[in-house]
């Protein structure tokens, strides 16, 4: 499904048209993210006279700036004889960095309910609700790892779905809830988004309410080959391993104050085999390159620290890897 292409037109009655998702040449430029919400009536009005349903879409800019923003509305009104109501809900965090990190974070709502009047002829043929969030297109700067995780329902007729477009079928993905996708893809132009959009039709003389929900919370991201996945043990404070270089199959350790002064031995792994033992005056450096990494592995680097004092400590990082 093409991101660009989300939003359809309608037909007969139209009511709160949704707005597209072309960005602006600042916003390009600023490379952010934007929320919106929107909920539009299709129907078919038989001497029902206008609908009353008065529909609103909203909008909001999402910078990559690590802060949560929100979107929400709560509406009510009539349409075609029906008294429809809404909840919509966008809200997201996204996250840029200079390494070409990309990271959004996203929780969708959206709640139908239409109840028609038994009395009247006239039909509501579709009232649709959405919200989403999605990136400008912008350009990862190498290969990088495509993450896709989320968690939702839907109820009645409705989509939901997450993910990243990317130049090509193959390098784009996007699933329901509750779908995984870990995939390297190729330095180029991406999108990353989200959106729910349930729908429902209610037709003459119905006597009972209709409902229709989508709810979506998640992430997406884009990690260049190489970037710091995860830190982890008691001695995280002695070490400060930085991102792979994939070139050199090496990554980069600061070594703190704390480790200069108060360690006595420091020996390196990787993925469980010795690469070399840091004592005396080797113990004085600011950062050493604990290499030979293979390439395809995490590269779980762990660094077992024996203390002056005799007490010992680890510290362990891994990295995405780098094919």
């Amino acid at each position: 499904m093409k991101f660009r292409r989300w939003i359809g037109a309608g037909s007969a009655v139209v009511l709160g048209l949704g707005l597209g998702l072309q960005p602006t040449a600042a916003h390009a430029a600023a490379g952010d993210a934007s929320l919106v919400i929107g909920t539009w009536v299709r129907a078919n009005d038989i001497g029902c006279g206008e609908p009353a349903w008065r529909a609103a879409t909203r909008t909001k800019n999402l910078p990559a700036d690590g802060r949560t923003r929100a979107v929400r509305l709560n509406q009510s009104g009539k349409a075609a004889g029906s008294t429809v109501k809404a909840y919509r809900s966008s809200e997201g965090t996204y996250n840029a960095s200079g390494w070409g990190t990309r990271k959004l974070k996203v929780s969708l709502s959206v709640r139908l309910s239409a109840t028609a009047n038994p009395s009247r002829i006239c039909w509501v043929n579709s009232f649709v609700g959405k919200a989403e969030i999605y990136t400008v297109r912008m350009s990862a700067p190498k290969k990088s790892w495509m993450v896709v995780r989320s968690r939702g329902a839907k109820q009645g007729s409705a989509e939901a779905n997450i993910g990243v477009q990317g130049p090509t079928t193959a390098t784009s993905a996007w699933v329901a809830p509750g779908k995984p996708v870990t995939r390297l893809v190729p330095k180029g132009e991406y999108t990353l988004g989200s959106r729910v959009k349930p729908s429902m039709s209610v037709p003459a003389r119905t006597t009972s309410t209709r409902t229709a929900s989508a709810s979506i919370v998640g992430t997406v991201a884009l990690y260049p080959i190489g970037t710091l996945r995860a830190r982890s043990g008691n001695g995280k404070s002695f070490l400060k391993p930085g991102h792979r270089d994939c070139s050199k199959n090496r990554v980069k350790v600061g070594l703190t104050a704390a480790a200069r002064t108060k360690a006595r031995k420091i020996t390196f792994t990787v993925d469980g085999k010795k690469r070399f033992t840091l004592t005396g005056a080797k113990l004085k450096q600011t950062s050493v390159f604990v290499g030979r990494i293979p390439k395809k592995t995490a590269g779980t680097i762990k660094a077992n620290i024996v203390l002056k004092s005799g007490a010992k400590k680890t510290a362990k990082s891994t990295s995405w890897p780098c094919a």
